[in-house]
């Protein structure tokens, strides 16, 4: 699946990514993400029973044994003037 941070529901496709083992591409990220995917980003998952757990917007979703999540940036030219040496 693919998702913008522009989009919403972000939990729902995460929370279904997350639980089905699919990957998961966030575009367009900013320099703040969404605290959302902090447990995620964070590693904050307890192990129950043989797997593990990761609490997300008020519900536990079991994961699978790998995780994929990518997320890309716009990178944004900067434009130099140009010095004149005399």
């Amino acid at each position: 699946m693919c998702i913008s941070i522009g989009s919403q529901p972000k939990p729902v496709f995460l929370q279904d990514c997350l639980s089905f083992g699919k990957p998961l591409l966030i575009e367009n990220i900013e320099e703040e993400l969404d605290p959302v995917l902090d447990p995620v980003l964070e590693r904050r998952y307890v192990k129950k029973g043989r797997g593990y757990t990761v609490a997300l917007a008020d519900k536990e979703v079991s994961l699978p044994c790998h995780i994929w999540l990518q997320c890309t940036y716009v990178h944004r030219r900067i434009y130099l003037t140009q010095t004149v040496s005399i």
